[in-house]
């Protein structure tokens, strides 16, 4: 079974507007599952919407998305959000953490709309915080991190619910080159743990730092394959 699969699937924003904008255009693809999915393209071909349609955040406007063999594009919001949280992972470029929270607070934030008790709550977070290396800042406000600190936070929050899918748009964008290699690193511990990881980026060191299955090219709302990079 593939992990995901796009059947000519359409994006469109303003629909029937003058100002109509095709934002996906014709977009098939399949990925096998416990892979490394590079997706590059300049800003404005589309990237960011993909993502948020693979990550069940949008629907297409025509077309089918199946994701871990579930028909989810034809499914009603309230069944997609509770899809979402239990498989797939999201990893924002500006990493959307809470402020005025902690980075533990912020780490639990998705365990808290399921029915957790509160010590396996905890538990979880504990060991997530372990996993991306953020233990020592636990009960630090976010907006005092530094930028690696706040993006392992995101990573963790993406991770707690432990998704089988991990989405991440350009993960490396604010981090210096030392920071990047590191938080790549992580995403080489994920896949090895058994995650499936898309990522879209600018960034040519997630292509020599990670074991890439496959990178893809967005341009104008159309992806195309590449067999070597």
């Amino acid at each position: 079974m593939s992990c995901i699969r796009l059947e000519s699937v359409h994006k469109v924003f303003q629909k029937d507007q003058p100002n109509e904008l095709h934002v996906l255009r014709d977009i098939n693809l399949e990925l096998p599952p416990n892979q490394v999915t590079v997706i590059r393209g300049p800003s404005g071909s589309g990237k960011t919407t993909l993502l948020a349609v693979l990550g069940c955040l949008t629907k297409p406007n025509s077309g089918s998305y199946y994701c871990l063999g579930e028909p989810v594009s034809r499914w009603p919001e309230a069944f997609l959000t509770v899809f979402r949280r239990r498989h797939i992972g999201l990893i924002f470029q500006n990493f959307n953490l809470i402020p005025g929270l902690s980075v533990a607070q912020n780490l639990a934030a998705p365990l808290l709309v399921t029915e957790m008790k509160h010590s396996a709550v905890q538990q979880r977070v504990t060991e997530t915080a372990g996993l991306v290396q953020i233990s020592h800042r636990l009960q630090a406000p976010v907006e005092t991190l530094s930028g690696g600190e706040m993006q392992r936070v995101a990573i963790g929050r993406a991770l707690v619910n432990q998704p089988q899918i991990i989405i991440a748009d350009e993960p490396t964008a604010h981090l210096d080159s030392a920071l990047a290699a590191e938080i790549l690193q992580l995403f080489a511990l994920l896949h090895r743990n058994g995650n499936s990881i898309i990522i879209a980026t600018h960034d040519p060191a997630v292509t020599t730092h990670l074991p890439v299955d496959r990178v893809f090219t967005m341009k104008d709302g159309q992806l195309s394959r590449h067999d070597s990079y």
